[in-house]
């Protein structure tokens, strides 16, 4: 069995609606679609609409100038071959403009904490909205596929119906074991890479009945420490990826590191403000097993080279040529520039080679429901 990874990436400011927008989702986009053009490398915007409405409503010429651009970039990432889903970060609901600067209402972090009217109602016009502007460019395009804002889609339960009433055929929500205090705890999620039907109940949980698939991103739960990684990366990444951080990698992170510190000081970022720094906090720093995301922002190339080696140790003797789709993530606005995934790929072609391929989810939905059957009868035979 063969591997297609879907490269999605979540197109968006920052949480309290800072940043500007040129510098931090136009030029990352720009650089790697132009990348995409030449390696065949599509990626999936989940494309954050709630900001976008918002500026849409401003009268200057700046705010309109820059949601006419955000509609020429997603017309761009559609013709060259990649593909847009929806995202939404429901704070902008309610948002107010003072003093040239929108004020997001933070009660509405999760779009679960909103009634089930008004979320049917966001969901229904984001997807309304992608559909009229790509179909103007892709005459067949059909926007099923969410995600929430921060993965923030608990209680499941009243976005399900909304996803089933707009006709979704997908949600990507989920990551096996991570945890946000007072949100969500994805923990008891059915599984770290394999999709599955959801649960009327939660996304956490398998139906078979249901037609709405939880495509998870790919985790790997396992022994972590944020001290080792801060202060002696190489030996961080040597004990838990079996893996080499070169002296590029180096640079790269720490570039990274103090150029979002700029734009999007530690201070300002809502969801580190309910962290309790107790004893308990230092210690699960020092020593604890984490959910580690498959972020090809945050992972250096050997490091994600390691976890999809993780897959692949469980699929490797199913002999057949069907494929696995496995989710990455990543957010533009985190990074400087896109050297570190472009290594991950030329990492991933060599190690793999015809093994693995690049896929939009949109391709991945459509194969899912076609092949899925044949693809769980050879993984449970593998597990």
């Amino acid at each position: 069995m063969k591997i297609a990874l879907i490269l999605t990436n979540d197109w968006e400011l920052f949480g309290d609606g800072s940043g500007d927008f040129y510098d931090i989702q136009v030029a990352p986009l720009n650089e790697f679609l132009e990348y995409s053009r030449t390696e065949n490398v599509p990626i999936t915007l989940m494309a954050e609409v709630m900001q976008q409405f918002a500026f849409m409503k401003q009268k200057s010429t700046y705010y309109s100038d820059i949601a006419k651009k955000w509609e020429e970039m997603v017309l761009t990432t559609i013709d060259s071959g990649s593909d847009i889903q929806l995202h939404i970060h429901s704070q902008w609901h309610g948002a107010q403009f003072i003093d040239d600067k929108f004020l997001l209402n933070m009660d509405n972090w999760s779009i679960a904490n909103l009634d089930e009217y008004t979320i049917n109602d966001l969901i229904s016009i984001g997807k309304s909205y992608l559909e009229t502007l790509i179909r103007q460019s892709k005459k067949d395009y059909s926007c099923i596929a969410f995600r929430a804002g921060a993965y923030c889609i608990e209680p499941s339960s009243k976005v399900i119906p909304a996803l089933k009433n707009n006709n979704f055929l997908a949600d990507s929500s989920v990551t096996k074991h991570l945890k946000s205090t007072n949100y969500f705890d994805y923990s008891d999620a059915y599984s770290n890479y394999i999709p599955w039907n959801i649960s009327s109940k939660s996304v956490k949980f398998k139906d078979d009945d249901s037609q709405l698939i939880e495509f998870p991103i790919f985790s790997n739960y396992q022994f972590d420490s944020q001290v080792i990684k801060r202060f002696f990366p190489k030996l961080y990444y040597k004990l838990f990826f079996n893996s080499h951080f070169s002296k590029d990698d180096i640079k790269w992170f720490e570039e990274k590191n103090l150029i979002k510190e700029k734009r999007y000081p530690a201070s300002n970022r809502f969801y580190k403000k309910d962290i309790n720094k107790n004893f308990y906090w230092y210690l699960k720093a020092i020593f604890s097993k984490n959910s580690i995301q498959l972020d090809y922002d945050y992972l250096p190339p050997e490091a994600f080279v390691f976890m999809i080696n993780k897959i692949f140790k469980k699929i490797r003797n199913i002999e057949n040529d069907l494929f696995l789709p496995i989710i990455a993530s990543g957010h533009f606005k985190d990074i400087h520039n896109c050297n570190n995934i472009k290594l991950i790929i030329e990492k991933l072609r060599n190690s793999f080679k015809n093994d693995i391929e690049f896929w939009t989810l949109s391709k991945a939905i459509v194969y899912w429901q076609e092949k899925k059957q044949q693809i769980l009868n050879g993984i449970k035979y593998e597990l």
